[in-house]
């Protein structure tokens, strides 16, 4: 099996590893049902298209129903879901472009509209979270804190109910900001950005809480918390990094209360620890919203490898 192969497989094994209810998996979003006996197969195909998400590869950001059911009947091999999948974005790419004059006339949102109407709900909801970017080391894989990032944004602007998703410490001339600004024009539609520290931003302090997995569990979830993710890749977690930061800068250090629910702390992404937060904003509880993405670890520890940029809460 090749590498490419493995490392689909990787991913596909581990996607789904937490128990959807079948009106989440097969409910499309026109309200039709989809076959069910393509079950299975449209759960390694959802994790495939994760995959090629996840490497910004070409993929559209929506299957329809009709879609869906043409891939799962007439193709049988990641090569032929991989060209499917590159044909439809190109569809709908050319579809956005043709109808966005007609959007406008029509007073139909197009896709500027639709990402402004995100952010105001996401500003609106009073929920921020900040994602640190101001550290000073030596990081090999910037490029994958960027993936990391990019990921997030993305999730937020999409989600039902986003939240006041904000970067800080972009400081000109460094490598990250440099990364930051080639994708600026995406990040400044979904998000802000600042190139200050985040203290000189948020108010109160007494709200600001900077996850880390060496902070004590936090007890409960109050909704006016303000949490601050360290942009932290491949860096080992004896350094206590984003411990350090948090008594330096004097505000409060928290861990997802995860030995309460699992016995011991698990690694988590990036985009897993702000999926999580996404859940709590939900209304879901503390178990609920960290138990799919433990799930997912648990499976890969279970002799797959781990992904080069991960980040502990």
């Amino acid at each position: 099996m090749s590498k490419w192969c493995r490392q689909v497989f990787v991913l596909i094994t581990r996607q789904f590893s937490s128990k959807k209810s079948q009106d989440d998996i097969w409910r499309a979003h026109d309200g039709t049902v989809l076959d069910k006996q393509y079950e299975e197969k449209k759960k390694t195909v959802e994790g495939f298209i994760e995959y090629l998400k996840e490497n910004r590869k070409e993929v559209p950001d929506e299957l329809t129903t009709d879609e869906w059911h043409h891939m799962l009947k007439s193709c049988d091999s990641f090569p032929e879901y991989r060209a499917y999948l590159r044909k439809l974005f190109q569809k709908h790419r050319d579809q956005s472009t043709d109808t966005s004059q007609i959007n406008g006339l029509y007073g139909l949102p197009n896709e500027n509209q639709y990402y402004l109407s995100k952010y105001i709900q996401g500003v609106n909801s009073g929920r921020r979270v900040i994602i640190d970017l101001n550290y000073d080391y030596c990081d090999p894989n910037h490029n994958g804190l960027l993936t990391q990032c990019l990921i997030i944004a993305d999730v937020n602007i999409h989600h039902r109910q986003p939240l006041h998703l904000n970067f800080t410490g972009l400081r000109r001339n460094t490598r990250v900001f440099n990364l930051f600004k080639s994708n600026s024009d995406f990040f400044t539609k979904t998000s802000d950005c600042f190139d200050e520290d985040f203290l000189s931003i948020f108010h109160p302090r007494k709200n600001l809480v900077y996850l880390s997995p060496h902070g004590r569990p936090m007890p409960d979830y109050m909704g006016d918390e303000i949490f601050v993710i360290g942009g932290l890749i491949d860096m080992d977690p004896s350094q206590r990094l984003s411990q350090r930061r948090a008594k330096e800068l004097g505000i409060r250090c928290a861990s997802f209360p995860q030995t309460r629910f699992h016995g011991r702390q698990i690694t988590l992404k990036m985009q897993s620890v702000f999926r999580v937060l996404l859940d709590l904003n939900l209304g879901l509880t503390w178990q609920e919203a960290l138990s799919k993405y433990i799930s997912e670890v648990r499976q890969r520890k279970a002799g797959e490898p781990q992904e080069p940029f991960v980040i502990t809460v």
